[in-house]
């Protein structure tokens, strides 16, 4: 399986150098005695020693590039620390690739690094394994999202409930709420209706099922945030339309569930609702129904979003942005609110009327149209390019670490659903939790420079380029600091034009700028790189000069006239000292 990490790996990055890691770890280094004899230093012990590396092995790119896609680590799970791991790799690489194996070009050899994770049982689920108590720590704010930069596994959700729902909210739209339930069941549309929403109140019941298992390993103040805060309203409204005769009970579990710290999600509260009151048949044509549904479609997509931050491509979620733009607003909000009273305090002689009048025409017209014109200017100039600033700004700092995010985001929905899975399931199922995780990843360090580019090594493409670069002219990789190669040859050419085998030498001096470097060590050598091309552009300038020289003395002497020749022989060389 493969796990999508974004473009970083910031705990897989100085392993080279951990080679005293073996000899302090062992097999029985468990996560229990990691939290036991390490406590003070159980972020640092995971970071530095949790990851060992096993060792590294070469295998033709075809097989490496498409078992690897757009990932950066393959996992697999095993009962063994010590194992073959070539031999294992090589059958896993096989078996990912099938048929679908890429040839490109030329066969080439690709430098892989084998890992295992130090601490048996890491994949434990709940308490027993690594997640739970570094979520835990996470909430209590007594560490960074980054511990979460640790490979994980990534969620599989499947989201039959919202599909249900919208099928449901279609097929309502056009329903005679006149009807009652037997006459609504005969009508083919109706059954459709019917049908749906309890699909989509079965659909509710995994989800419910989470939160139930979550409540009790968290407890009700690490868990109630503000996505499970949207849950229990969504609840509360889908139970309200289920049915007459459902009622008492939906009302009866509602004051429970109140009395018990709120146990059920929103969310969910609303889904019941909705249901109690469409099938029972009764104020389905009051206002009530027609907003629970309305705030049912909104907040079943903040439900949706909740685990669409699990995945590389749809991890855009809107609920943290506006929490982090309405924490930066409350300033700006503010002078809004210092505006108001003055108006409302201005205007306070003219609340008998009807119609809204100019400023000018109210009792107290001078400070009435000063505020106005104060408003007005302040709004359009300082409101609300500060309002763009403060949205743009807030967007940034939530898309900020993306990948230690999305990590986070996967910790959670596994958890969720590892404290929800019943013992006996656990049991069945031993592969699904193995004493070790071995990775695969690509050494970045063996890649070449057209390698670097499909974005499989480690340094990113900025740093091999020139930001305005573009990347079919100046942007490619093999080009030092965005140095064309047409710049260097338009410098060799010139200099073969005036030495005759100059033009070998522009090449040479490319290679020579390249070779002893090396594609790693591209970057680092910028300012060295730099200097040998503006040296070669001035060397070929020289040339170009001392050949300019050449071809003019030679037309001036075969311009000379024959008598001339003496006089102009000898101003030939002053002409050209000069």
């Amino acid at each position: 399986m493969a796990d999508n990490l974004g473009s970083s790996e910031p705990l897989l990055e100085d392993l080279e150098g951990q080679g005293d890691v073996e000899g302090e770890v062992t097999e029985q280094c468990t996560v229990r005695r990691v939290f036991a004899e390490w406590p003070a230093g159980v972020l640092r012990f995971i970071q530095d020693k949790g990851v060992t590396k096993l060792g590294e092995f070469e295998e033709d790119d075809g097989l490496v590039f498409t078992a690897f896609e757009d990932t950066q680590l393959l996992t697999f799970g095993s009962d063994r620390r010590r194992l073959d791991f070539e031999a294992e790799w090589r059958r896993r690489l096989r078996e990912m690739c099938g048929k679908r194996k890429c040839e490109g070009g030329w066969n080439n050899q690709v430098a892989v690094e084998a890992f295992v994770v130090s601490i048996r049982d890491a994949a434990a689920p709940d308490k027993r394994g690594l997640l739970q108590p570094l979520l835990k720590r996470y909430q209590a704010r007594r560490c960074s999202y980054a511990v979460f930069a640790l490979p994980a596994v990534q969620a599989v959700i499947k989201f039959k409930w919202l599909v249900s729902f919208n099928v449901f909210t279609i097929a309502f739209q056009d329903e005679d709420l006149s009807l009652s339930l037997r006459d609504l069941l005969k009508d083919g549309r109706g059954r459709v209706t019917v049908a749906f929403e309890l699909l989509a109140l079965v659909g509710m019941a995994p989800f419910l099922m989470l939160e139930l298992g979550t409540i009790p390993a968290y407890g009700i103040a690490a868990w109630f945030d503000i996505w499970n805060g949207l849950d229990v309203l969504t609840y509360f409204l889908q139970a309200r339309c289920e049915g007459r005769w459902l009622s008492g009970i939906a009302i009866t579990v509602t004051l429970a569930v109140a009395k018990t710290c709120q146990l059920l999600p929103f969310l969910y509260y609303i889904q019941i609702g909705i249901t109690v009151m469409h099938l029972g048949r009764f104020w389905t044509k009051s206002e009530w129904l027609t907003t629970m549904l309305a705030v049912q479609c909104i907040l079943l997509v903040f439900r949706l979003q909740y685990f669409t931050q699990c995945f590389q491509k749809v991890r855009f979620a809107y609920l943290p942005i506006i929490k982090e733009v309405w924490g930066d607003l409350r300033p700006l909000l503010l002078i809004m609110w210092g505006f108001a009273t003055a108006f409302c305090v201005a205007l306070r002689r003219d609340q008998d009327a009807q119609v809204m009048k100019p400023f000018w025409s109210s009792k107290s017209p001078k400070i009435a149209t000063a505020l106005a014109v104060a408003y007005t200017f302040i709004q359009g100039t300082v409101i609300i390019n500060l309002l763009l600033g403060i949205v743009i700004n807030s967007l940034e700092k939530v898309t900020e670490h993306h990948s230690m995010k999305l990590l986070l985001n996967q910790a959670r929905v596994i958890d969720e659903l590892e404290s929800t899975m019943p013992r006996w399931l656990e049991r069945r199922h031993p592969d699904w939790f193995p004493a070790y995780v071995h990775m695969l990843r690509i050494n970045p360090d063996r890649l070449d420079r057209d390698e670097l580019w499909t974005r499989m090594g480690r340094d990113e493409p900025q740093v091999l380029q020139k930001a305005e670069s573009h990347p079919l002219k100046e942007g490619h990789p093999r080009h030092v600091n965005g140095d064309s190669e047409e710049g260097e040859d338009e410098a060799g050419s010139g200099e073969g034009n005036g030495t005759g085998g100059g033009g070998g030498k522009g090449k040479e001096g490319r290679a020579e700028a390249e070779g002893p470097a090396g594609p790693s060590g591209a970057a680092s050598g910028s300012a060295s790189g730099a200097r040998g091309g503006l040296e070669q552009r001035m060397a070929a300038m020289q040339a170009q000069l001392e050949e300019q020289g050449r071809l003019l003395r030679e037309m001036a002497a075969r311009l000379a006239p024959p008598g001339g020749g003496a006089s102009m022989g000898g101003g030939g060389p002053g002409w050209a000292a000069s």
